[in-house]
């Protein structure tokens, strides 16, 4: 009974810690797009929608972790301790980049409703805010999967 409430402990440590590593990387990569697109609209049509994006995107884990520093259980022990601090996980860094994630993509939900209403005239540009959440979506989920095969792999092999 004690080996297969391990076993389930371990097997959620390992899904804690793909979800914050694949967030992570899908976050990273959104603001790096949101970068891109804020020099080429500056650029080019003047609009400034994506770089307030990007300034929030930057803002709000800053922000949203301090509500979730002093909310962490300081009793929780980890089975798998090397692989926490390997990928530097920690319960409200988690919750503060999740939440960020959310609000980010509410915020490109948003801003694709407001290009659906005015008329824009290049359609790449006025579909752009769907593109970025599925790319970042597509992107979080093949990062999961690929953290989950390498994590089990290193397991199964004792190379973590």
């Amino acid at each position: 009974m004690k080996l297969e409430f391990e076993k389930q402990q371990i097997n959620n440590e390992i899904i804690r810690i793909c979800n914050y590593a694949s967030l992570k990387i899908s976050y990273q990569i959104l603001m790096l797009i949101l970068a891109v697109m804020s020099v080429i609209q500056m650029l080019s049509s003047g609009t400034i929608v994506s770089f307030w994006l990007l300034i929030v995107g930057i803002l709000l884990p800053l922000f949203v972790g301090r509500l979730f520093r002093g909310k962490q259980s300081m009793s929780q022990t980890f089975i798998l301790s090397t692989l926490v601090e390997k990928y530097k996980y920690s319960d409200s860094k988690y919750h503060s980049l999740a939440n960020s994630f959310l609000f980010e993509v509410l915020f490109l939900i948003l801003w694709q409703y407001s290009n659906q209403r005015g008329v824009n005239e290049n359609y790449i540009i006025s579909i752009l805010p769907s593109l970025m959440i599925i790319f970042t979506i597509i992107i979080r989920l093949g990062c999961y999967f690929a953290f989950w095969m390498l994590i089990k792999y290193k397991l199964r092999y004792n190379r973590l």
